[in-house]
């Protein structure tokens, strides 16, 4: 089974409308997303935090030096062992 990952790391403000463009529309109405039959799996992005929830289905890519940041942090509650 293919995977599609979209690249949005030239986005420097991702909304959800920038999503249309690989398979995602979010209907306000609803409160959900509409997701197309190839939508994209996976995205790229290159910024620490896009400030709204993702559809469930869609999994974020960040350059190695956000997650390690996000995983080290006290808040993660990863990286500490245990």
């Amino acid at each position: 089974m293919p995977v599609v990952i979209a690249d949005l790391s030239k986005v420097e403000n991702i909304t959800p409308q920038s999503l249309q463009g690989i398979g995602y529309t979010y209907n306000e109405a609803d409160d959900k997303w509409n997701i197309a039959d190839a939508a994209a799996d996976y995205v790229y992005i290159n910024q620490p935090d896009i400030g709204f929830a993702l559809p469930g289905t869609l999994k974020v890519i960040v350059p190695y030096e956000q997650w390690a940041k996000q995983v080290n942090s006290p808040s993660s509650g990863a990286g500490r062992g245990g």
